[in-house]
């Protein structure tokens, strides 16, 4: 058959019409919206570009000769894909090609369609892979997002975009460890109208630092969520009691940043420092926040790591929900002279020589078993984490990149230290202990576990 034969929904579905058993075709963060949707929590409407989407942009093209993901393969192949620099331009003269190819005439008028239903507000235009492997654990923010897209021609272009950051060179090379190669990418994509937010960041279940499940830990920002998520901004971190919903400890941070859009994109707005900063959110904010949590828990019978939004009425909306991988870890005492304090972002003790990092080519010369101390870190960061002791950032809090990829691998995490590369010299023999959220001089003989 035919996919021009096919009704526009098939390929544009709402929101409200998905399952958790539709992840094949809209991903995982499209299927989990649209079960959150019609248990009634509050989820910002939208759809879906499902991933047949992608299949049929692909294979067609319009070069008849070639379809598009052969004319991908073509362009690769002419580059060695194991040297940094020839992967870089691959992967751009391969993104270029798949941003400058029109959609097939049925699939623009679909998403089209889609959007005037959604009434042709401004959006945000996110991916939703379907994750398959534990490997995936490396792709949380691989693939690219785009905040305060505005118009039909704005959103076809901001869909091709996140198609080809299916080629970007950590995606490329993550594909390859699996034995993947390009006829292995597919990405869904949600369309979801954007929430205007004043405060945006991440809620946990349970603790995913030491995996205390009688706390909740709340990590929060001023604007949109982006540099909550990312780690470029260290947010506020709240930990509250899940029995009676009272804050039990917060950490507020002092240079706040705000994350906002221009023009499509999303920017960093700098604030002078204060002395006492104010809290992002409330006590009763956060009770009320919390108790949300708890019932998308009870809902999906796990624990979650959930990407929240709160506009300027006060009305918290749910953007993402996902299953909180964690691992526990028996809390000691901490010992040692402290180099620098930040927060446990996964729990655990690692000493090793720490390579301060500044760029990707200098990261590419560690060592298993050394520890990575970067300011920041992301998805292009991926090759670099196999077999490092432990992680340490600047920036960061509870949900950035290095925080979920170290949980997953089961390794120390200590983020938001602020001062981590300045601090720690590169080659110096450290302790990072994630159950204290500390970074210290290593002694000469460790005491016994």
């Amino acid at each position: 058959m035919r996919a021009t034969a096919l009704p526009a929904a098939h390929f544009t579905p709402t929101l409200a019409t998905l399952r958790l058993t539709d992840v094949e075709s809209a991903g995982a963060k499209g299927a989990v919206l649209g079960e959150l949707i019609q248990a009634r929590f509050p989820v910002p409407p939208g759809f879906v570009v499902g991933t047949p989407c992608y299949h049929a942009f692909s294979q067609g093209g319009s070069q008849i000769e070639h379809a598009l993901h052969e004319r991908v393969a073509l362009t690769l192949a002419e580059f060695d894909l194991d040297d940094d620099e020839a992967l870089a331009a691959g992967s751009q003269n391969v993104r270029a090609l798949i941003e400058a190819e029109p959609l097939p005439g049925w699939l623009a008028a679909a998403v089209r369609s889609a959007y005037e239903a959604l009434g042709a507000q401004v959006v945000a235009v996110r991916p939703s892979p379907i994750l398959r492997d534990p490997e995936d654990a490396y792709h949380a923010g691989m693939f690219d997002s785009f905040l305060g897209v505005d118009g039909a021609e704005a959103l076809l272009h901001a869909l091709r975009r996140c198609w080809s950051s299916l080629f970007s060179p950590h995606a490329i090379r993550a594909r390859e460890r699996r034995g993947l190669g390009p006829e292995g990418a597919e990405l869904a994509v949600v369309v979801q109208a954007q929430v205007p937010a004043a405060r945006a960041g991440v809620v946990f279940t349970l603790d995913p630092a030491t995996a205390n499940e009688d706390r909740i830990v709340v990590d929060a920002g001023r604007g949109l969520g982006a540099g909550v998520v990312s780690g470029a901004v260290s947010a506020d971190r709240y930990v509250i009691d899940k029995g009676n919903l009272v804050v039990v400890s917060r950490v507020l941070r002092a240079n706040r940043r705000a994350i906002d859009e221009v023009d499509g994109l999303t920017a960093v707005r700098g604030s002078a420092p204060r002395e006492t900063p104010a809290q992002v959110l409330t006590d009763s904010e956060l009770a009320l926040l919390a108790g949300l949590a708890l019932r998308v828990e009870e809902h999906f019978g796990e624990a979650q790591d959930i990407e929240w939004a709160c506009d300027s009425e006060g009305k918290f909306w749910i953007v993402q929900a996902r299953a909180l991988g964690t691992t526990a870890s028996a809390v000691r005492e901490p010992w040692g002279t402290e180099l620098v304090r930040g927060l446990g972002a996964a729990p655990g003790r690692c000493i090793g020589r720490a390579r301060v990092v500044g760029s990707l080519t200098r990261a590419r010369q560690l060592a298993s078993g050394e520890i990575l101390v970067a300011h920041v870190t992301g998805p292009e960061s991926a090759p670099l984490m196999h077999g490092v002791g432990a992680i340490v950032t600047d920036t960061g809090g509870m949900s950035s990149y290095a925080a979920v990829v170290a949980r997953r691998l089961g390794i120390p995490c200590v983020v938001g230290t602020a001062e981590a590369t300045n601090v720690v010299s590169d080659g110096q023999l450290i302790t990072v202990d994630g159950d204290h959220g500390l970074v210290l001089r290593a002694p000469a003989l460790a005491p016994a576990s």
